[in-house]
């Protein structure tokens, strides 16, 4: 799949046509309507179609923004990024995620069609830990709700408040 609405579509055609071993759904902002040329497969920016086809790619072309790619690296498909010119921080998201060892290419050029291709045969995943941070955040939501409500309630008392520990911040609450 190819998402680079930043691109235009008569540049990914020129491009992707030449990597004619392979189907290449393209979603652009210029496209109005879906369309089929040979291996290309045009569809226009939808959230639902994107999504779905997220799910069900076998892998990702897409600029070095943080929400695609983050999407694309949690759902364990193979990424390729481009990063748009002239975006500090389209540049730095494709310098860190190179370290990683997702594929990048500067520009969406015909000399880099041996390296879109080398990436299309071998579709590398890489695997990121993402570690369930919920609990951590919840904690981190409560204390700062218990801070709120008890700068409130005390706010004419002047007191300071402390909290130490999650039964204090619990005992706290049953008391406010």
């Amino acid at each position: 799949m190819v998402y680079l609405p930043g691109f235009k579509s008569k540049k990914l055609h020129t491009i992707f046509s030449k990597l004619s071993n392979y189907q290449w759904k393209i979603y652009s902002s210029e496209i109005k309507e879906n369309s089929t040329e040979a291996n290309l497969h045009f569809a226009p920016i939808s959230e639902d179609a994107f999504l779905k086809d997220l799910a069900q790619c076998a892998g990702v072309v897409t600029a070095a923004g943080f929400t695609t790619t983050s999407e694309v690296l949690y759902l364990k498909k193979p990424l390729l990024v481009i990063p748009l010119k002239n975006q500090i921080e389209q540049e730095l998201n494709a310098f860190i995620l190179k370290k990683m060892g997702v594929s990048v290419i500067k520009n969406l050029k015909v000399n880099n069609l041996s390296k879109l291709e080398t990436w299309a045969e071998t579709l590398e995943v890489l695997e990121v830990d993402f570690p369930d941070e919920t609990q951590r955040l919840v904690d981190l939501l409560l204390i700062d709700f218990i801070r709120a409500k008890m700068k409130l309630n005390h706010l004419n008392e002047k007191k300071e408040f402390k909290l130490l520990s999650l039964t204090g911040i619990l005992t706290t609450l049953k008391n406010i």
